[in-house]
């Protein structure tokens, strides 16, 4: 089963790349804006934690925003908490995600992408919000 899990994890990276080429050609994306991609092609063994530890200090250079994603949903993409209200592993609400998306500059948000989530949580870090992730942010130290 393991010998399966890389294999598959680089095909579905393959096929982000490929899907994402004619954004490449035109200059509407680097390769270098989809994370990971260097770290699973030389991987023989990865693990969510390790995936999106990587990607997370990739992306933003924060351990701290390591720390609050594993606290909050353990890097469960799928996580859902608060009843419902909360999700991806951020743990956003979708009002607080779509107000940090919009300050953050992203695009087209989506409150379901991860990549999303982390940059809207850079955004929320940059810029002293480390309290929407009040349990969390006091449990690393992040606040008082």
């Amino acid at each position: 089963m393991k010998k399966l899990i890389l294999p598959l994890i680089l095909l579905v990276v393959l096929a982000v790349v490929i899907s994402r080429m004619s954004e490449v050609k035109t200059g509407k994306i680097d390769l270098n804006d989809l994370p990971g991609v260097y770290y699973l092609a030389n991987a023989k063994e990865i693990d969510r934690e390790s995936y999106w530890s990587y990607v997370i200090l990739e992306m933003t250079g924060n351990r701290d925003l390591v720390k609050v994603a594993k606290c909050e949903s353990r890097f469960v993409s799928t996580a859902v908490g608060d009843r419902g209200l909360s999700r991806g592993i951020f743990q956003f609400k979708q009002a607080t995600f779509f107000w940090f998306a919009k300050e953050a500059g992203i695009e087209k948000p989506d409150w379901n992408n991860n990549f999303h989530q982390i940059r809207a949580a850079e955004w929320g870090f940059n810029n002293k919000k480390e309290a929407h992730w009040l349990i969390c942010a006091r449990k690393n130290g992040l606040l008082k």
